[in-house]
């Protein structure tokens, strides 16, 4: 394969077009053949076995039995979409408090997480066992499978979780919380410490986005301009925006 593709290269895919057993070939290396020209197509095969070739591995056609291709789900299959997935990983790099809701809305919507990010997830749950019921049900059939076949995740195999829910009385405490802590401030308050920007942060996670406003815009003007206390608001402000826009993500997909 790779010395035709070479010749290919050599005389011109213009004159001397991809073989539709090339293009199956080229598509089982990952390959979009059917999203691109026959150029592009012929330089990635190119490029793919000219990387092998440098570290000589060798590129011969494999002639023994293959192995039995991995079965299709049983049912359609609605991956998260790249925006969505970006608000994944930035969930579990700094924003935990946000996964059961990322996980609560990705299941109403039907979405799981693509297969080349779950082991970015099972690491997650090793590091935290805390999050394995908002990660296991973003997980489709092909990940259970994969579960079972790493000696890594193996724990994971047949483990319970428990459905994600999001009680409405702590939406409601926390969005008075927030409401009480404004109303502190507009009255004067001057006196804080970071345990109480803490605490605001982690209700922000749980506030009720239907009063988006009231939480984004009720605070005194000298709080928003106060040297010291800008940039936790800002962080609050953050972490309101970023929950919106992922709710957002999640629905459109």
């Amino acid at each position: 394969m790779w010395q035709e593709l070479l010749k290919i290269a050599l005389i011109g895919a213009e004159r001397t077009p991809l073989s539709e057993d090339m293009q199956e070939k080229l598509a089982a290396l990952g390959i979009p053949v059917e999203e691109q020209s026959e150029v592009q197509s012929l330089l990635e095969g190119v490029s793919y076995f000219g990387q092998l070739e440098k570290i000589n591995i060798a590129t011969r056609d494999f002639k023994g039995a293959r192995p039995n291709l991995v079965r299709k789900a049983s049912y359609p299959v609605h991956y998260l979409s790249e925006k969505s997935v970006e608000d994944f990983q930035t969930i579990l790099s700094k924003w935990q408090l946000a996964l059961p809701e990322f996980s609560l809305h990705a299941r109403q919507n039907g979405c799981f997480l693509p297969p080349e990010y779950l082991p970015l997830a099972f690491n997650c749950v090793r590091e935290n066992n805390k999050t394995w019921d908002s990660i296991a049900p973003l997980v489709e059939e092909h990940g259970w499978w994969l579960v079972g076949k790493n000696e890594y995740w193996k724990f994971l195999v047949d483990r319970p979780y428990r459905t994600v829910e999001i009680p409405k009385s702590r939406i409601h405490q926390a969005t008075q919380g927030i409401k009480d802590f404004q109303e502190s401030l507009q009255g004067g308050r001057t006196y804080l410490d970071q345990t109480d920007w803490n605490r605001i942060k982690r209700l922000a996670f749980s506030a009720d986005l239907n009063q988006y406003d009231a939480l984004r815009n009720n605070w005194n003007p000298q709080a928003l301009n106060h040297p010291m206390w800008n940039g936790n608001l800002n962080q609050i402000f953050r972490i309101l925006d970023f929950r919106r826009a992922m709710i957002r993500a999640l629905q459109a997909a």
